[in-house]
């Protein structure tokens, strides 16, 4: 079996049973009943467990349910997936079972369930068993508007329920559904393998060298940039030195480094020397006054120390006036040798303490004396040494008038001078612009050109007009191949022999009249058996489209009551009267056997009021009978509700 079928449909009871519903891989299952049997909520049970985020069950079954499920094979590989069912209004529960194996046993009771999941971890692996991909892990360019594929984008191609089976406004399942469609549609491209794993791939590393390309077009031209700046700040400067008369215009060379090694030549240049008319007697003007300059300089450092003993004799003298003070305590004393100095009473010996406070008066008034005679002479000495210093100065600054007028009166000296001046401000620039000049990062076009070549040899095999273009084969194959299914169902005499031209931008679907040329739009053509026939012929169309290219869809159709056009409207659960009809509906029976004998892996669940007694593979195919008057429904009607 090369593609996913379903095997099985499982609901379990609130009390711990279960109802097991079995399809025939591969083959045709038909489940034929009258209204209110549930066969519908079989497609709503599919859609559920596809993780859709609701289920449209009636409250009088929900309250029976707590879990439904389903299984699906493709060659020995096996998925169980079951779902719990919320009861409350249509909500979804995001409790999931999900097991994947080989010979999967169904388990009578829920409470045995294996792979306990949320629905969104459901979705995703789910999603990678099918082979579907996974977009977020691309970069896509604007073109593929392709946000994501899940498996909620395969149910369009699923499902003809009863909104869609005959219906002349809807093209597909979920296209009358707003949100639904903001996804079907640009899932489009992907499912008419305009777009698969390899473009993605390749897009992705597009996307990358685009990049690159930026990257390296960004270096070239910050490159050329910068060696157009330098070129331009080299050349000024190189004028400037030309100017000075170091270089000559002929030397220049336009290029970055040769200019660079160039200038670097000149800034080895030497002042040249200076020749005065008078230089004898400038050369002794300028000995004297140096001289002077030197005597001035021994001056103020004589003069600095001379205030730094000044400041030291300052700090002395007020200590010695705070001793001195003291003396005057020594009047008070008696002093005598033979009576004490402080009581005055008689001693008996010479005392040494009287001996050492007298020698101590002594020092002090010697120490005071001093310092007194001291400090005048130092004051003296600095206003001597302030007045020599102020005499030395204006004999310089005279020194100093003399040479300048003799610099004055030398014409040839200023211009060496100036000239000497200007040379040496130029060399100072040319100097600080070498010593600060960053080389830019040298550029390789070879990676540039190599970028430039793999991005056009992508875009050539995976352009938008390819991409296109794989999209209009697409829509021919599946065109013609609903024209030729077309031609074996029912349908007005008038379109008999028209073409189908399925178009995926809108979708929608025109019929073309091969004769007169004229194009029938899908709203227009009208009766629900022209509706039913084309529908048919597109889905079929559709899944041999997805056979030869071994797309991730399913190979399973559902089909909701493919006799609902010849049914009398107020008499839904009454056999077919007309026997046309009943030809009309054998025909289109005859051509959904003959499609899934002729298309690998197609297996087709039929779900119908009609059964057809004369039809031999009808009958055969016909799994399960719930006829009105009957007690089997597709919940047993003795299921317990939830309390």
């Amino acid at each position: 079996m090369s593609r996913w079928n379903i095997s099985h449909v499982v609901y379990y009871s609130q009390h711990g049973q279960n109802r097991l519903l079995e399809f025939e891989p591969e083959n045709v299952t038909i489940i034929t009943g009258a209204s209110r049997t549930g066969k519908t909520y079989i497609i709503e049970t599919i859609d559920y467990c596809l993780c859709s985020s609701s289920i449209a069950l009636s409250n009088l079954i929900k309250k029976k349910l707590s879990f439904v499920g389903i299984k699906l094979i493709k060659g020995s590989t096996e998925i169980l997936i079951v779902r719990e069912i919320s009861q409350k209004s249509s909500n979804a529960s995001s409790k999931m079972f999900l097991e994947i194996g080989n010979d999967i046993e169904i388990p009578e009771n829920s409470k045995d369930l294996k792979g306990k999941i949320n629905s969104t971890q459901a979705k995703q692996l789910l999603s990678e068993r099918f082979g579907l991909i996974n977009f977020k892990d691309y970069q896509k360019d604007e073109s593929s508007k392709i946000n994501s594929i899940s498996i909620r984008q395969l149910t369009p191609y699923l499902f003809l329920d009863k909104e869609v089976i005959d219906s002349r406004k809807n093209l597909l399942h979920g296209l009358d559904d707003v949100n639904s469609a903001k996804h079907i549609i640009p899932s489009l491209p992907y499912f008419l393998n305009a777009i698969d794993l390899e473009e993605l791939q390749a897009l992705k590393k597009l996307k990358g060298l685009k990049r690159g390309i930026e990257t390296e077009e960004k270096k070239k031209s910050t490159f050329e940039q910068f060696k157009k700046q330098s070129i331009e700040s080299l050349k000024m400067l190189f004028n400037e030195v030309v100017q000075v008369g170091l270089l000559k215009k002929e030397e220049f060379v336009d290029d970055v480094n040769s200019i660079k090694n160039t200038l670097k030549g000149v800034l080895n240049w030497q002042p040249n020397k200076i020749i005065f008319e008078n230089e004898k007697l400038l050369y002794e003007l300028q000995s004297s006054k140096s001289s002077i300059l030197s005597e001035i300089n021994r001056l103020k450092r004589k003069r600095t120390l001379a205030i730094q003993n000044q400041s030291s004799s300052s700090k002395f003298k007020t200590v010695t006036k705070k001793q001195a003070s003291k003396l005057n305590v020594i009047d008070l004393f008696n002093l005598e040798r033979s009576n004490c100095p402080i009581c005055d009473s008689h001693l008996e010996k010479t005392s040494d303490i009287i001996s050492q406070i007298e020698k101590s008066f002594d020092i002090l008034k010697k120490e005071s004396v001093v310092v007194d005679e001291y400090k005048p002479k130092l004051d003296g000495y600095i206003i001597e040494l302030d007045e020599l210093i102020q005499k030395k100065t204006k004999e310089a600054s005279k020194l100093e008038s003399q040479i300048q007028n003799l610099i004055k009166e030398s014409s040839i000296a200023t211009k060496q001078k100036n000239n000497n001046d200007m040379i040496l401000r130029t060399i100072g620039r040319v100097s600080y612009y070498l010593d600060n000049f960053k080389e830019a990062e040298e550029f390789d076009s070879s990676r540039l050109t190599r970028y430039k070549e793999e991005f056009d040899a992508i875009n050539e095999n995976y352009s938008i007009e390819q991409r296109q273009k794989r999209i209009e084969e697409a829509e021919t194959f599946i065109s013609n191949n609903a024209t030729k299914n077309l031609a074996y169902l029912p349908i007005d005499e008038h379109y008999k022999d028209d073409s189908i031209k399925f178009t995926s931008k809108k979708p929608t679907i025109e019929l073309y009249n091969n004769d007169s040329g004229a194009i029938e739009s899908f709203s227009s053509i009208g009766s629900d058996e022209n509706y039913l026939s084309i529908h048919l012929a597109l889905i079929f169309a559709f899944h041999k489209f997805f056979e030869i290219k071994k797309s991730p869809v399913p190979g399973l159709i559902i089909l909701d009551q493919v006799s609902r056009p010849y049914y009398p409207k107020d008499q839904i659960d009454q056999d077919i009267i007309i026997d046309e009809d009943r030809e009309a509906l054998n025909k289109h029976f005859d051509f959904i056997f003959d499609q899934v004998e002729k298309q690998n892996g197609l297996q087709v669940i039929v779900l119908e009021h009609a059964y057809l007694h004369k039809n031999e593979r009808y009958k055969k195919a016909t799994k399960y009978r719930w006829p009105r008057d009957g007690e089997e429904r597709l919940i047993p009607q003795d299921w317990p509700d939830i309390e």
